[in-house]
């Protein structure tokens, strides 16, 4: 049993799997056979023979009663030489109760038959007894003891007066046994082959629909769905191979409804019956749903598409505009850059001149100052002129002021456009 698992571990043919096992039990059973058949055809062969014996031995006894009760010896040979012919016998003995031979055969066997251990053993017990002994080298007897009884005048019971013995040979029995046992290992080599041819038929016819089937698998497997099951037995591997033949053509089905999805079609359903299918075409419905709502939201996209677009032209024009608007700052900015510059130069200029008026302003009224001690004479001419002098200091201090308010026109001014170009360069950056 062990290398069976072993062998069956081993293999992956399914052919191989069924017939070691197969062929192992036909083998176990064919030998237990021969072997049971072979031990009761030897033991009925050796009852058989002991019956034979018994059945020689008792008539014997029978017939000797009177040659015994008499010690006729003639009478007791005459009775050995009408079995002398009978089939196995090996030797015939008529003993009294000492075992003293009376009459025997001349087989050359009755020595040993008469020796002390065999004899003794034998004639013991004074009953019907079989026992086995070796008469020579090579040859076995069942020595076979049945004592001869005779009624006693005197107490008309039955006594013992002698035994009878018969030896029957088992070298007969031994050889129909070795030839019926070579019959029996050849018949048993027979069934064995027979058993072997018709499990490998059977193997055949079983085992070859299901390695089509197993082929028709590995080819789908791999993708291939133009082969065919040809499996047409009438049996349970026959519906295997229909249902199968079934499932590939459902499979032939969804893959044609596959290839028609590729190319957009979804308006085909898969005509065939099972989970796989009303999956198939449940998926159908839910990819033409997708589908639609994928247009509808396209339609959305589009139109949406064109209001961002038109959206974006607008923006475009409005940065164009402003970016001229920005561009028309700018020089206007520069403009007035250029002016508060020009303004500031101005101003300086206007300035730098009451500055100087000043100066000599001062250093007109020093000198009429000094003018005073010695020109009293023309005191109201001086007078006068000193008026229009601080008339004029007057107003060339308003000019200064004039002048800081320039200054502070042209600082504002410097920022504002500064600030221009920051925010023409923001609306650049944006644009």
């Amino acid at each position: 049993m062990a290398i069976f698992d072993f062998l069956l571990k081993r293999t992956r043919s399914v052919r191989i799997k069924f017939i070691i096992p197969t062929v192992g039990m036909i083998t176990l059973v064919a030998i237990s056979f021969s072997v049971i058949a072979g031990y009761m055809f030897r033991r009925n062969m050796r009852e058989n023979l002991i019956e034979r014996g018994l059945a020689l031995t008792r008539s014997l006894a029978y017939n000797s009663e009177y040659g015994i009760s008499i010690g006729s010896e003639d009478m007791l040979q005459r009775v050995i030489k009408s079995v002398i012919q009978e089939k196995d016998l090996a030797y015939c003995l008529i003993q009294d109760l000492q075992g003293i031979s009376l009459a025997s055969t001349s087989t050359g066997l009755e020595t040993k038959a008469l020796s002390g251990e065999v004899n003794e053993q034998a004639i013991k017990t004074l009953e019907t007894s079989v026992f086995r002994y070796e008469v020579k080298p090579g040859e076995s007897v069942y020595d076979i003891t049945v004592p001869v009884e005779s009624v006693d005048p005197e107490t008309q019971k039955r006594v013992k007066i002698g035994v009878v013995r018969v030896g029957m040979s088992l070298k007969n029995l031994e050889a129909t046994i070795w030839q019926m046992s070579l019959v029996g290992s050849l018949l048993t080599f027979i069934l064995i082959l027979i058993g072997v041819l018709g499990v490998i038929y059977t193997v055949r016819v079983i085992v070859k629909p299901v390695g089509d089937l197993v082929w028709v698998s590995e080819a789908i497997g791999k993708g291939n769905l133009s082969v065919d099951v040809k499996v047409d037995t009438q049996d349970e591997i026959g519906e295997l191979g229909h249902s199968f033949q079934e499932m590939l053509v459902n499979l032939r089905q969804v893959a044609t409804q596959a290839k028609e999805i590729a190319k957009g079609d979804l308006s085909m359903f898969v005509d065939a019956k099972g989970d796989l299918a009303d999956a198939f075409n449940t998926m159908i419905v839910s990819l033409s749903s997708l589908a639609k709502e994928i247009r509808e939201a396209g339609m959305q996209i589009d139109t949406t598409a064109v209001e961002i677009l038109t959206t974006a032209r607008q923006q475009a024009t409005s940065s164009t505009e402003q970016s001229a608007s920005i561009a028309e700052t700018s020089g206007t900015i520069e403009e007035l850059s250029a002016t508060a510059k020009q303004i500031s130069e101005s101003a300086d200029f206007v300035a730098k001149l009451a500055e100087e008026s000043l100066i000599h302003s001062q250093a007109g009224h020093s000198a009429v100052e000094d003018a005073l001690h010695g020109m009293e004479a023309i005191k109201g001419s001086t007078e006068t002129s000193a008026k229009e002098i601080v008339s004029l200091g007057e107003k060339s201090q308003a000019i200064g002021q004039i002048v800081n308010i320039i200054s502070d026109i042209a600082e504002q001014t410097n920022l504002l456009a500064l600030n221009a170009a920051i925010e023409a360069a923001r609306a650049g950056e944006a644009g």
